[in-house]
């Protein structure tokens, strides 16, 4: 089995592969879910492999963002009648009606939107966008004080919590305690969404990517590796 790599850049976990040859020379690629591989010679030691991952620094997380913008348009959605809204790892079927008031309403299948022009995307996403972060605070905030309950012997107890749209982050937890989650995570199905504040709740007492993080992480929710990778993408 190989060697589970990471190493932390700007505050954030990057995974990485080393594989070694009889090339003359190190050079690093960037994979779709922003895993670094690294081709080095079979000579050069691995502290220089670190150090040469580290000046390339902005280099990898343009080429990050790079192929983030190329999934995103992958799946860029339309906004339009019938499209599909992810919505706890399932799929609303979009419903756009005609009214003069604007509202969301789902029933668990449907989501349905009323405003006066069903052919304003702009608007019909900027109203689902709010829709994803009322719900984020009605689900997603109770959820992690529930989480903080049920393990209350660790001492994971946040300060404050709050979520908001992110672009790169599932969330974050400040060394005051406050936790921030991404209102994307209510595309993801709720066992997801479970590991990532189970993360940032471990932050609390580890502030750090460390080997007793991760121990943590695992303890108090086996199986989080797994989970974690189907959560590349935001």
């Amino acid at each position: 089995m190989q060697k589970k790599r990471s190493i932390i850049l700007s505050n954030e976990e990057v995974d990485y592969d080393i594989i070694r040859s009889s090339r003359r020379t190190v050079s690093l690629s960037v994979r779709e879910g922003g895993r670094v591989i690294v081709r080095a010679p079979r000579f050069v030691p691995e502290p220089f492999i670190l150090d040469f991952i580290i000046s390339k620094e902005k280099w990898i997380f343009k080429q990050k963002k790079r192929l983030q913008a190329v999934n995103e348009k992958k799946n860029e959605q339309t906004f339009k009648q019938g499209d599909k809204i992810p919505f706890l790892g399932e799929n609303l079927l979009l419903s756009l009606q005609h009214g003069k008031r604007l509202t969301v309403s789902s029933d668990g299948s449907v989501i349905t939107v009323t405003c006066p022009d069903t052919e304003d995307t702009v608007l019909i996403k900027a109203m689902i966008d709010a829709w994803y972060l009322s719900e984020a605070k009605k689900r997603l905030i109770p959820r992690t004080f529930e989480l903080s309950e049920k393990h209350q012997a660790a001492g994971l107890k946040p300060s404050a919590v709050n979520v908001r749209k992110m672009k790169a982050r599932w969330g974050t937890c400040r060394s005051n305690g406050r936790i921030m989650l991404n209102t994307h995570l209510l595309k993801r199905r709720q066992e997801l969404i479970d590991s990532v504040i189970i993360h940032e709740l471990c932050h609390l007492r580890h502030h750090n990517h460390g080997k007793e993080f991760y121990a943590l992480v695992e303890e108090l929710m086996p199986g989080y590796k797994v989970l974690r990778k189907e959560l590349r993408y935001i």
